[in-house]
């Protein structure tokens, strides 16, 4: 498949996102809007404050998890600095056109910070991994629970071809034969296929290294369930400023299969897969499509003012640098 028929079938499937969106909260007519501007107009400021204040501590919760995969490799960066690192992944996360730029951007600083390239990038993904794992697992579980309940039927099969491809990373990554038999199709064709496949077992190397401390990746895998707790309070309480009426224990089982759904990457920004995973997942718990979207408006303005902060953080630094190489890395692999 040549990348321009992807990107079309990409815009297609983005498109009908979007146009299902708009037709679920009624936004082709004059009623919708003036339902979601009655919506906007009913904000609770008491929840708007406590949504806006909550999204650090999502932020620390995230540093939190990256400091101990960090000091379990001998890796004495402190959580200051490692929390700068993070705000200013935030910030590329959102200048650029996929969220893994802000991944390379923070395994860069940390390798300059630190001299290990490859242990920094391997911390960096053994944190994302971890975290998908968890996520796989909570939003089966809660996709289980509602398939019980008849809603949602579709979003067993789509957990089942997602963990199955995961399963098939995970394996890739514990069993070396996978990586020899890419060397051993690709080496030798060009100098940077080498270099990049040099890189790939390195990382590996990196990687695998985890397998024997259990109880660092126990502590990863705790602080990922902890993670994704707070996430729930975090959207609960940004539906609440537009509903002030949902429940919180409904959103134990919604959110995970909300955030399952909006990591699909099939946009930048992510737009409109994550206006439909909050539309249809909190639609079959009770929300008004109103609701979910204004829901989706705040989340959004939170990203942007966190993405703020850490460019603001990093325009006052003086370790521009390291993040400028890995931006340079990164575009060439988006566009």
């Amino acid at each position: 498949m040549t990348p321009a028929l992807q990107r079309s079938l990409r815009f297609v499937a983005v498109s009908l996102l979007v146009a299902y969106v708009l037709h679920r909260a009624q936004l082709t007519t004059a009623n919708g809007w003036a339902a979601l501007l009655a919506t906007l107009e009913g904000s609770n400021i008491a929840f708007l404050v406590a949504s806006l204040l909550f999204t650090p501590l999502v932020h620390v919760q995230s540093t939190a998890k990256w400091y101990a995969l960090t000091r379990a490799r001998g890796m004495h960066v402190t959580f200051r600095r490692l929390y700068y690192f993070f705000v200013v992944g935030r910030f590329y996360n959102v200048i650029l056109p996929s969220n893994i730029g802000g991944d390379l951007v923070r395994m860069r600083m940390l390798g300059v910070a630190t001299g290990r390239q490859a242990d920094a990038a391997a911390t960096v993904f053994v944190e994302r991994l971890t975290g998908i794992i968890t996520l796989i697992i909570y939003a089966s579980i809660a996709a289980a629970i509602t398939a019980a309940d008849r809603r949602l039927p579709w979003l067993m099969w789509v957990v089942a071809l997602v963990s199955a491809a995961l399963a098939g990373m995970c394996w890739a990554i514990v069993d070396e034969r996978p990586v020899r038999l890419f060397t051993r199709l690709l080496g030798g064709r060009t100098a940077l296929v080498d270099k990049v496949l040099a890189k790939l077992v390195r990382l590996r190397a990196a990687i695998v290294i985890y397998r024997d401390m259990p109880l660092a990746l126990a502590i990863a895998f705790a602080n990922s369930v902890i993670f994704y707790l707070i996430c729930v309070g975090d959207i609960w309480l940004t539906v609440r400023v537009f509903d002030p009426v949902v429940p919180f224990a409904p959103m134990l089982i919604a959110v995970p299969i909300m955030m399952f759904v909006m990591n699909i990457p099939l946009s930048v920004g992510n737009v409109g897969v994550i206006e439909f995973a909050y539309t249809v997942v909190l639609g079959a718990f009770g929300v008004s499509p109103q609701a979910a979207l204004a829901a989706v408006l705040l989340m959004r303005i939170k990203t942007v003012l966190a993405a703020a902060v850490g460019g603001v953080a990093h325009a006052l630094t003086r370790e521009s640098s390291a993040s400028a190489q890995a931006v340079r890395a990164a575009i060439p692999q988006k566009l």
